[in-house]
């Protein structure tokens, strides 16, 4: 026992104590109006915006050297959250800085983000996003919402409001959406779809290579246009083939067009080598 706790403050006094001690808390609290704009542009490190009902914007940042300047400002309505690099031969641990937002739930984001993870949770206007390589979740948001990477991962939750996420090698993950027009594009990422397809809804998805995979209920009613030039379409779903249309003799095919239901939203998906799968939850 006496040599667990002597070993735990041996740990605590050479390697806890000193990240600590290196790691600078800068914290600062901004009045926010209506239309208020909170801008974030990190360099690397872990960002996370959430909302809160204060009319204010409160930010604390923790840089872990001085290699890295972190800026903080207000200019009208808009609030500034900027890190810039001083030092550019500082290795990559000490490049980050870890941001923490609490906003209003109707200001709008606009977050840039080259390597790290991003979470943002909670708001009703308008959200950009974008980043190089930082893992994306987004989770109940109901403005428009745009959010590019380049080979970042993108997770989307619960959202009501218009979705754009293109990334060119990152997944795409697209779960209980409430949103009725989304446009999903990658590259060379997997892209799946787990959720219902609403009334009046427009729901695209294209990628290259690499899988879609739409997971939808029973219940779903949605015209569809599957394609895949050089890889193929696989469907477990009830469909009834449209009239200038061929029914396929299996499950698999190219090409599938059809209504599922009585087609109620409109759900498009392309591809050139990659496998579309329709699933039955």
């Amino acid at each position: 026992m006496k040599r667990t706790y002597g070993s735990f403050l041996f740990f605590l006094a050479v390697v806890v104590l000193p990240l600590a001690a290196r790691a600078e808390r800068i914290e600062q609290t901004f009045p926010a109006e209506r239309d208020t704009l909170v801008e974030v542009r990190n360099l690397s490190g872990r960002v996370s915006v959430r909302s809160w009902d204060r009319p204010q914007v409160h930010v604390v940042a923790l840089r872990r050297s001085r290699a890295v300047e972190v800026h903080l400002e207000q200019n009208a309505n808009q609030i500034h959250v900027h890190t810039h690099l001083l030092q550019s031969s500082a290795p990559a641990s000490d490049r980050g800085v870890d941001i923490e937002v609490f906003a209003p739930p109707y200001a709008d984001l606009r977050i840039h983000l080259e390597t790290g993870s991003l979470e943002v949770e909670n708001f009703t206007e308008d959200v950009t996003v974008e980043t190089v390589a930082a893992a994306v979740v987004l989770r109940n948001l109901a403005g428009y919402t745009s959010v590019q990477t380049l080979n970042g991962s993108i997770q989307v939750e619960r959202t009501t409001g218009r979705v754009e996420a293109s990334s060119i090698s990152g997944s795409l993950r697209f779960v209980d959406m409430g949103s009725r027009l989304l446009l999903a594009k990658s590259t060379s990422g997997d892209i799946y779809y787990h959720g219902d397809f609403f009334p009046g809804g427009s729901y695209d998805f294209i990628n290259n290579q690499g899988t879609v995979e739409l997971l939808v209920p029973a219940s779903a009613s949605f015209e569809l246009r599957a394609n895949s030039v050089k890889g193929e379409v696989i469907n477990e779903l009830p469909i009834t083939p449209h009239a200038h249309g061929r029914e396929p003799r299996s499950a698999t095919a190219r090409s599938l067009l059809g209504t599922v239901q009585s087609g109620e939203a409109m759900v498009r998906v392309t591809s050139f080598s990659g496998t579309i799968r329709l699933r039955k939850q």
